[in-house]
């Protein structure tokens, strides 16, 4: 990269380019660098236009300027004040409509990932997934056998092949010696009639014994 970037960043692969947007001091929010864009192929470096998704202020800020970005029916999304969808076949951004302008931002601030085009998250209780059609979210129906991980933090999800593969951690320190777990639950995805899905868990087991200390992780789905 070519700007310094920092944990709040963040990174969307998109047709063998890197996305990169945010992450810089909160001075740079209105910078011509705050986007930038790497070609895989040609291992260069560019930017983007910025689309100004925080609303500067010299006062005390409450909340971080933390990005939120994801791929979804060919565009990127860009979530913060005021979310932005690019198109990069003509490089233009407009703000995303209202409908889906709040709906969709918080479903994002969750653990989410995007799956065959369409938005899934996990809201500590249920799985949902966000039917544009009525700009609205739905529950993810069946999950028969569903492990309980309503009360774990620091879950993460991610596209595997068309289906859902979910992680979250599991700190236990009277273990001797004391560790943390990092468990996995794959699920299968039906559409069904249209406007609904169906989620079948495939299996569950722990994919990672760690340090007692860890407290955060991320995952990555990757083709090779």
């Amino acid at each position: 990269m070519q700007m310094e970037r920092n944990h709040s960043s963040a990174a969307s692969l998109f047709e063998g380019k890197i996305y990169v947007a945010g992450g810089l001091e909160d001075e740079h929010i209105a910078s011509s660098r705050w986007t930038e864009v790497f070609d895989i192929e040609t291992q260069t470096w560019g930017y983007v236009r910025n689309p100004c998704i925080f609303e500067w202020s010299d006062e005390f800020r409450s909340k971080p300027y933390v990005v939120k970005s994801l791929i979804l029916e060919g565009k990127l999304y860009l979530f913060g004040d005021s979310p932005a969808v690019y198109n990069p076949e003509d490089g233009r951004w407009w703000e995303v409509i209202r409908e889906e302008r709040y709906s969709m931002s918080w479903g994002v601030k969750s653990c989410h990932c995007v799956v065959d085009d369409v938005l899934f998250y996990w809201d500590k209780k249920v799985f949902q997934w966000y039917d544009r059609k009525v700009s609205s979210w739905k529950e993810l129906k069946g999950l028969e056998g569903l492990p309980d991980f309503r009360d774990r933090e620091g879950c993460k999800m991610v596209d595997f092949g068309g289906k859902i593969a979910f992680f979250w951690s599991e700190c236990l320190p009277r273990k001797r010696p004391p560790h943390t777990m990092i468990w996995c639950v794959e699920i299968t995805l039906e559409r069904r009639d249209g406007d609904e899905f169906w989620g079948k868990v495939e299996w569950f087991d722990f994919v990672l014994r760690a340090h007692p200390s860890c407290s955060s992780f991320d995952v990555l789905s990757v083709s090779v």
